[in-house]
């Protein structure tokens, strides 16, 4: 096989508080992964609790993707609106100048509706869901 998939995302730490959505979708995305032997290279976005929890996790992930990425293959996102915010610019940008393709699948936000903005005449014709 060639180069293991980057996942990027949060895994529970355990914390009732903490668990939601993208937590529990993104740790059974990467059971199945390891259920049909799937080689992968895991950035848990949820690695730190405590004060200033959100920032430290940001910079974790921003460290560890500067020393996995050259190492893998395809470059695969989970992330809240926070996350694809301040954290996604970053590891796009890092992506694009390796080479490597990137997924992002987003969660708790409306993401065709946070790229595109219908006009009121093109609204009647759109199929996306109008946020008006």
């Amino acid at each position: 096989m060639g180069k293991p998939l980057l996942l990027v995302g949060p895994l529970w730490n355990g914390r009732e508080d903490q668990i939601g959505g993208t937590t529990v979708l993104f740790q059974d995305f990467v059971e199945h992964l390891k259920n049909h032997g799937y080689k992968f290279k895991l950035i848990d976005s949820n690695h730190y609790n405590g004060v200033f929890y959100k920032i430290r996790n940001a910079f974790y992930v921003l460290i560890h993707i500067v020393f996995k990425l050259p190492k893998s293959s395809f470059v695969f996102l989970n992330l809240n609106k926070n996350g694809l915010l301040f954290v996604a610019p970053f590891i796009l940008l890092l992506s694009k100048l390796a080479g490597k393709k990137i997924a992002v699948r987003l969660f708790g936000v409306k993401g065709c509706l946070l790229y595109t903005s219908p006009s009121p005449r093109d609204r009647t014709r759109s199929r996306m869901p109008s946020s008006a």
